[in-house]
Formats: C-alpha cells, structure tokens, sequence
C-alpha cells in the first residue's frame, strides 16, 4: 500500500530516506534527502546504493527520555516501492536501547553500506553478509548531524 503524504510525489530514482513510520504500523516513510520532506509511505521499499545512518546524538536522547524519535534511517537510490524481497537478502535491525548501529540480525555484525536494501515488515533486508560494501570498521562510520 502506498499512502503519498500532503499531495507530495516522488520520483523513481531520486536520492531518499527511509525509516519505519512511528505512527502508521507497519508503513516505511520515504523522505526526500534534498528537501527533508515526507512524500509517501509504504508497506515495503527497495533502494540500491545504501548507506544506514544513525545519529548518535538522537539515540542518546531516545535511550535517556525512553521515547521514540526518528533518529535513523537508510539513505539510497528509490528503486521500486510496493515489491517482493529479493533473494539471497537477510534482515537487518537497528534497536537504540541495544546497538549503535544498525546490524545483520544473524551475525549481530554492524553493516554501514551495502548494494542495496528492501523494507518490509519490522526489518530492512540487506544483500547476505559476503557484500564487498559490508568491510568498513566502527571509526568509518559518519555521524548523522
């Protein structure tokens, strides 16, 4: 399901944000990187050329107050909303109260940038861990500011 927001619109191929939507269960907001801007929400999203992103800032401030706040999310190349998984993907998760970063669900290994991703369900689902952009260390991960 596609819901856009405000009568916004966004275009195949545009450079967005993604992060699961605090209030509509189960839909993924899709944000313009350039304009900040909510343009739609849906219930599944892929996106090539990804970089996950956590302000540590905001974490901090949602473990201390125990309150929900958009503070992470997966930046890419909008590909395709509304589709299937791929194969060969595994989940992702990212949990303020737990880790740092985002991980692989099954390595609990941290994952920064990969090929791709797909958003459905509770998860983000990346290429499985063999990726070629999965080798960055913990000092290589930017700040969200």
């Amino acid at each position: 399901m596609i819901q856009t927001y405000k009568g916004r619109t966004i275009e195949i191929g545009a450079t967005v944000d993604v992060y699961r939507n605090l209030n509509q269960n189960g839909l993924y907001s899709v944000r313009d990187s350039k304009t900040g801007l909510v343009c739609c929400h849906s219930s599944s999203v892929r996106l090539s050329n990804v970089t996950f992103k956590v302000s540590e800032s905001g974490r901090q401030k949602t473990v201390s107050e125990q309150r929900k706040r958009v503070h992470a999310f997966v930046r890419g190349t909008l590909e395709e909303l509304e589709g299937n998984c791929p194969t060969g993907f595994e989940p992702v998760y990212y949990n303020p109260y737990v880790t740092s970063l985002f991980v692989r669900e099954q390595s609990n290994l941290p994952i920064h940038a990969a090929e791709s991703a797909f958003f459905e369900g509770k998860y983000a689902y990346a290429p499985c861990e063999n990726d070629k952009y999965d080798l960055f260390s913990f000092g290589e991960m930017e700040e969200v500011k």
